[in-house]
């Protein structure tokens, strides 16, 4: 089953994005129950043509579904979606059940078309949310400091480096330069193992750009 179906124009292409059901897990791809995705092409106005390429996820993380987008005053597609674990998946053993909510919405990303993919971008008007900076510094080894639960940090990595960050012994991500995989960790919330998420860079990792809001982490 195709949910949540939304076509739009992006530069020069058409786009079919949408969350199939079913698709097997193959490798590090389509690790989540439900995947979420697009089709890029051209779409033939007056008809039922859509010609188009492969299915690519459009995020690697663990908790995205249902993506819908709009076109706001200034020309850009915003795309927001569904951050929380799929009803047919742990969904009785999410944490914040106790303080009576679960789930949550994405941050606004806007999409770029780049070489027939789509990347996303935070909205720059989330940059009126900084209050103040806490720390601005190259690190050669390694740096222990405090970081907020709500906060956002930005992390310009060497490539020749790898890199590991441990966010409150609770989340780890990773970077090796030689498979240019980025790596998230957590543990599974139905019990103490650890459970990953892997996305492939497709040329040199120029920037992290992670996101705090306390029961959340979106990197971008």
């Amino acid at each position: 089953m195709w949910e949540c179906p939304d076509f739009f124009r992006l530069g020069e292409k058409d786009v079919l994005l949408f969350s199939p059901q079913g698709i097997e897990a193959d490798g590090i791809h389509y690790q989540n129950t439900f995947q979420s995705g697009y089709m890029i092409g051209n779409w033939q106005q007056g008809t039922t043509d859509f010609t188009h390429g492969p299915f690519f996820e459009l995020d690697h993380g663990f908790d995205f579904y249902a993506p819908q987008t709009t076109l706001d005053k200034k020309g850009r597609r915003i795309l927001i979606a569904w951050m929380g674990g799929m009803a047919d998946e742990n969904e009785p053993f999410h944490p914040t059940i106790e303080n009576d909510w679960i789930h949550q919405l994405t941050l606004p990303r806007e999409l770029v078309m780049h070489q027939d993919r789509i990347y996303q971008k935070p909205v720059k008007e989330l940059q009126a949310l900084r209050k103040h900076q806490l720390v601005d510094t190259q690190v050669k080894i390694n740096w222990t400091g405090d970081v907020p639960a709500v906060s956002e940090f930005i992390i310009t990595p060497e490539n020749r480096e790898n890199l590991h960050i441990d966010l409150f012994g609770y989340a780890t991500i990773d970077f090796d330069p030689t498979t240019k995989q980025v790596k998230l960790t957590r543990p599974k919330l139905s019990s103490h193992q650890r459970e990953e998420r892997v996305a492939v860079v497709a040329d040199h990792l120029l920037e992290i750009r992670c996101y705090l809001d306390r029961s959340s982490l979106e990197i971008l």
